[in-house]
């Protein structure tokens, strides 16, 4: 793209000489002035039509005359103009040439805009790394905002690696250069703790320092605080205050909550007028809660006439941007044809989108629909996933719903007898296991009956013979020679500490019972039934001792076993998998991460030793990790924990870790409920860091402070 060379501009609506005058005409007012000084003012003029007045054809028409004079300013603009289609059809890639030229020629704020569009590929491909080189261009020409953004891009990591330090680097220069946007953003590190100590008061003061010069984003964010009660005691009436300075600024986020609080009358009188027209310019700036709350407003009739119609609307365009709430009413609304035509397949499609994004009654409605095959064929293992989902949001109506005495443990035990009737053992194998999971009474022994019946399956051959082309010219009654479906049938009965020992008779037996598939053979007739009979329960220990000393396929069996019995559902009062007694020192079973489904580990005094693998970050589903009182001496937690987005317990204390704490690994730790990080050989460069933190209050929804970014500027 470095040789493209920008098509001329389109020709404007307007002459530039309707709203500038020529030359000579202007140089009998500015007696001696330059040619240079005649085009400088007619660039100002451009600006202020387009940025006070909003009369974008006058200030087109100026800006388009000057790119054709090689002016730098001119070019900026007409390629701003033309990406905005202010004053002009929208064309995002001229734009972006015009704009490219006007940098390549020296000028700073051309440069610094370079670096806004390739951040966020307006009118070009994404290419940050490319927007850093153009920030640094601006830095060196001086210009005054591009250190805030460039500190932005090393907050999140975007182009460049991810550093907090160099971040408020960046912004410390900013704020040298008197950008206010910068004090907001180095309040935002201080209340968030990136970078620096967690300092809700250091956040106050940049934030005040950066209100005090009218930042939109810094009144927003006090608004927050004093809302909250974070770093200040809670003051409705001066959040709204604050609110309110942001909202006259054009703060999208601001305008929403301050509408928010007429509604509900928070720090300001309740006003339902005040607060749907909040709302309306909140939603001009396509803000998605906003967009929802409207939705809201107009299905319920809150304060306005009642219009289903315009309540789709707005739950469409939210629903577009990906809300889950407004994905999940705008299902209710086409699965009962309210304001728009009634799709009962859209509805299912949206109830899911949104229950996959995380609405509790998104997951609800899923699996309502799955139940009872509204328009979907009936699915209640499925179904049954979807009040998982729900009631582990804490869903009332989902939990009822898994209750021994409730009518859907009943479907899923009468689901298994029609499939197994059918002779679908598979299907009716993994419905008694969900139903027996519910606490269904009769389920558990359908699960036995159909154990039974396939061990005692006889041995088939299909034609042509599957294992050898011709029959075998003499036969042998050595174990060694024996088919593998033979070897299955005999050894699937021996108790698997005999058959783990049986390896050592040859390498033929040792390759074979290396098979997942006949641990799983052998397996599920002894540790399925030591959870099923009173009288196995003192030999819990030995079966789950395999866990960790088996080979690799026993331990892969005996999880898969372990958690498909209870369908997948883990203790939640102890939030163990497995009770494991002490067995020999052992690395972590590297079965572990081929259970992707896991939500719970504890292997707390399991003498483990090595290294915690990397691979942990493939159990995305972890909500429990419990490793304490370990051996992983010298070894440090590996990076890719930070990896576990759904994880709220982390206890590796007294585990002879060692190293630094990196700040993606702080940064992970404050997103948990609690963890412990005692009695280690670890380090942080956090003054004040906490390495034990219990009982810290579950993350809802909640308003949240944001940094401040510099959009593109004529």
């Amino acid at each position: 793209m470095g040789d493209e060379v920008p098509a001329p501009p389109p020709p404007p609506q307007t002459h530039w000489s309707d709203h500038f005058p020529s030359y000579d005409s202007w140089l009998s007012e500015n007696a001696g002035a330059s040619l240079d000084e005649y085009r400088e003012a007619m660039y100002e003029h451009g600006r202020h039509l387009n940025i006070e007045l909003k009369q974008f054809d006058g200030a087109f028409a100026i800006f388009s005359h000057l790119a054709h004079t090689d002016h730098i300013g001119g070019m900026n603009n007409v390629g701003l103009c033309m990406q905005e289609g202010e004053g002009c059809e929208k064309n995002p890639e001229e734009g972006f040439k015009w704009l490219k030229k006007s940098a390549e020629r020296g000028f700073a704020k051309a440069q610094y805009n370079m670096g806004v569009t390739l951040s966020q590929g307006i009118g070009c491909e994404k290419d940050s790394q490319a927007a850093v080189q153009w920030y640094l261009a601006a830095v060196a020409a001086n210009y005054k905002y591009a250190p805030t953004n460039l500190g932005l891009l090393y907050k999140n990591g975007d182009g460049v690696e991810r550093d907090y330090s160099k971040a408020m680097e960046w912004y410390m220069k900013g704020i040298e250069a008197g950008d206010s946007a910068a004090f907001t953003n180095v309040g935002w590190m201080y209340e968030n703790g990136c970078g620096v100590e967690k300092s809700s008061l250091k956040a106050v003061e940049y934030y005040e320092m950066a209100a005090a010069s009218g930042d939109a984003v810094a009144n927003y964010n006090l608004g927050v605080l004093h809302e909250n009660g974070t770093g200040v005691p809670k003051d409705e009436v001066k959040a709204a205050r604050f609110y309110k300075v942001a909202a006259d600024a054009g703060d999208a986020s601001a305008l929403c909550n301050l509408g928010w609080m007429y509604e509900y009358g928070k720090g300001v009188p309740h006003d339902y007028a005040q607060a749907l027209q909040y709302y309306l310019k909140s939603a001009e700036s396509n803000h998605i809660h906003a967009m929802h709350n409207l939705g809201v407003k107009y299905a319920d009739g809150t304060g306005v006439e009642k219009d289903e119609e315009r309540a789709v609307h707005f739950y469409e365009r939210a629903a577009k941007l990906k809300h889950p709430s407004s994905l999940c009413n705008l299902g209710y609304m086409y699965q009962h044809g309210h304001g728009c035509v009634k799709n009962v397949e859209k509805a299912v499609e949206l109830y899911r989108e949104s229950a996959d994004l995380g609405d509790t009654v998104g997951a609800l409605n899923t699996a309502i629909v799955y139940e009872y095959g509204r328009g979907v064929v009936i699915d209640l293992m499925m179904a049954l996933r979807y009040y998982r989902i729900a009631a582990k949001k804490d869903s009332r109506d989902a939990i009822q719903k898994l209750t021994p005495n409730a009518d859907f443990a009943r479907s899923l035990h009468l689901a298994g007898v029609r499939y197994f009737r059918d002779n679908k053992t598979t299907e009716a194998s993994e419905h008694f296991c969900a139903a027996h999971a519910l606490g269904h009474p009769d389920s558990l022994n359908q699960i036995e009956l159909i154990m039974d019946s396939r061990a005692l399956l006889p041995v088939t051959f299909g034609s042509p013979m599957r294992y050898f082309d011709a029959p075998p010219s003499e036969c042998s009654s050595l174990l060694s020679s024996m088919m593998a479906e033979i070897l299955d049938l005999i050894f699937q009965w021996v108790h698997p500490k005999q058959v783990i020992q049986c390896r050592r008779l040859s390498r033929r037996f040792s390759e074979h019972f290396a098979s997942e598939y006949f641990a799983r053979q052998n397996l599920r007739h002894f540790v399925l039934r030591k959870y099923s009979r009173a009288g196995l329960q003192h030999n819990v220990n030995l079966y789950d001792r395999m866990l960790l000393q088996g080979p690799h396929a026993f331990q892969t069996a005996y999880i898969d076993l372990h958690l498909n019995f209870s369908e997948g559902e883990i203790d939640r009062e102890n939030k163990k998998v497995v009770t494991l007694g002490k067995p020999e020192l052992m690395p972590i079973p590297l079965a572990f991460s081929n259970w992707t489904s896991l939500t719970a580990i504890s292997l707390r005094e399991c003498q483990i030793h090595g290294a915690i693998p990397e691979s942990i970050s493939n159990l995305q589903s972890l909500i429990v990790l419990d490793l304490s009182v370990n051996r992983f001496d010298d070894t440090e937690i590996p990076s890719s924990i930070t990896k576990l987005r759904n994880l709220e317990v982390l206890l590796l204390n007294s585990c002879h870790l060692t190293g630094e704490l990196g700040a993606d690994l702080h940064a992970f730790l404050r997103t948990l409920r609690h963890y412990n990080l005692r009695k280690n050989k670890l380090k942080s460069t956090v003054l004040g860091f906490k390495w034990f933190v219990k009982g810290a209050k579950k993350w809802k929804e909640r308003k949240l402070a944001y940094l401040a970014v510099h959009p593109m500027l004529l």
